[in-house]
């Protein structure tokens, strides 16, 4: 019998400006097995400037079909994936973690989410 396992692809969209702040995540996709529920992922600041990041998740519907859907992850009450934090303030040449936790375990089949890392100007949001 073939184990179900989950499947999270983190999508890194670049931040382009005169800062020129440049992020770097350490994973692309991580593969949740029987055994492990959460997963640490480090992102760096390889610029010369802070940025704010912003974290948000999605559980990709039918990823096989020719028309995917994307389901927001909004509530952390009923996601069956959290990432913590969900926001980051990374200054220049440091690197920070975050961490991904599966609340579901494995099923029938596989599930695809995706995790957005997205720069934003301004302060933290709380």
């Amino acid at each position: 019998m073939k184990l179900p396992m989950l499947w999270l692809a983190a999508a890194l969209v670049l931040f382009s400006s005169t800062a020129q702040s440049q992020i770097t995540v350490s994973r692309s996709v991580i593969e949740f097995g029987k055994d492990g529920v959460i997963q640490d992922i480090e992102v760096m600041n390889t610029g010369d400037f802070k940025i704010y990041l912003d974290m948000t998740i999605a559980e990709i519907i039918d990823p096989e079909s020719e028309s995917p859907t994307r389901v927001q992850l909004d509530d952390p009450r009923t996601a069956p994936v959290l990432v913590s934090p969900k926001q980051l303030l990374v200054p220049p040449g440091e690197r920070k973690r975050m961490r991904v936790i599966l609340r579901e375990p494995a099923v029938e089949r596989d599930r695809v989410f995706r995790l957005a890392v997205k720069p934003y100007t301004g302060a933290l949001k709380i």
